[in-house]
């Protein structure tokens, strides 16, 4: 399979390299994230190129003292630009760093990955041909969706089988993952960014992203060698958790409903995710262990579902 170096691809997609080497950010969103975070920047700043730009959004209330002290201190020194948002939007704080840096590729990582030796200048070099706009990287850790035996998906159902650990290149691919995943600036704040209704325990916003350049005819390529150890910290970053999960419970399957409504309805596809979304949220190990939890989870789901409906309607 061709690279995006080879003359095979540049031939494929029919453009030519880039001029000038591109400045690329590294956008870090966090929330509730301590330690891990702390480590996660400690890293990028040892990779060989750098990044010209680390932007941390940060939407912790506030740290531990350690924490503060590494963000502040870095950041009055020119290492890091620490920027306080809130309230807590995953989405929110990803379309922050697309409006606050300058420069032409915007790398986002979660606050909990090891970078590999070379994750930053992989990402870069796929933009040397003209007709990329985003690149999605290896991760490492996480726990993949089930591989499809099925051939030719559709697009609109990519997303469900994508293995973000595989080893093997792939070009013109309908799939990002949060964890590791590049965008050239000007293509995302010119298809309107990431979608901000994607509420609580955000995820499906950056496949809402793949869609829409998908859809706008942009083209996504997989490069395995952008890659990135997802630590998964048990606490903090979308995680609802304690006496707030019994308020807030309808927004684990929330981003699912909405991601279904505006990009699946009424294809079969779109009960299909809502039929996994009520076993992931639902039918969970969790709520079989404590079956005094199912009305509260019905509940949430059923909310979740209709508040979606609502809120795609509005936008729409």
């Amino acid at each position: 399979m061709s690279t995006a170096n080879s003359p095979a691809f540049a031939a494929e997609v029919g453009a030519p390299r880039e001029t000038q080497t591109l400045s690329l950010a590294v956008v870090i969103p966090t929330y509730l994230r301590e330690r891990c975070l702390v480590n996660t920047i400690r890293l990028l700043l040892t990779q060989d190129p750098c990044a010209d730009e680390i932007l941390v959004i940060d939407q912790t209330p506030s740290h531990d003292s350690d924490t503060d002290h590494f963000l502040r201190c870095h950041a009055e020194a020119g290492v890091i630009r620490w920027i306080r948002q809130g309230p807590p939007n995953l989405p929110a704080a990803r379309n922050r760093g697309l409006r606050e840096t300058g420069c032409d590729i915007v790398l986002f990582l979660d606050d909990d990955v090891i970078p590999e030796p070379g994750l930053i200048a992989h990402h870069r070099s796929n933009y040397e041909h003209s007709t990329v706009d985003a690149v999605a990287g290896r991760t490492m850790g996480f726990k993949p969706c089930r591989i499809s035996r099925r051939v030719n998906l559709t697009p609109d159902a990519e997303y469900r089988y994508f293995d973000f650990a595989a080893s093997a290149r792939r070009e013109r691919v309908v799939a990002l993952l949060g964890a590791n995943h590049s965008v050239r600036r000007a293509t995302a704040l010119a298809i309107g960014g990431y979608d901000e209704n994607y509420l609580g325990w955000a995820f499906r916003e950056e496949t809402d992203l793949a869609l829409r350049l998908y859809r706008n005819s942009r083209l996504i390529v997989f490069d395995p060698r952008a890659a990135v150890l997802h630590l998964a910290e048990p606490s903090g970053g979308c995680r609802i958790s304690g006496f707030q999960r019994m308020f807030q419970e309808w927004k684990v399957s929330f981003p699912a409903h909405y991601f279904a409504w505006k990009h699946l309805f009424p294809a079969r596809d779109f009960w299909r995710e809502i039929g996994e979304t009520f076993t992931r949220s639902v039918l969970c190990k969790k709520n079989a262990r404590a079956p005094h939890r199912l009305p509260l989870a019905v509940g949430s789901y059923l909310f979740a579902l209709v508040y979606a409906a609502w809120r795609w309607r509005q936008c729409r």
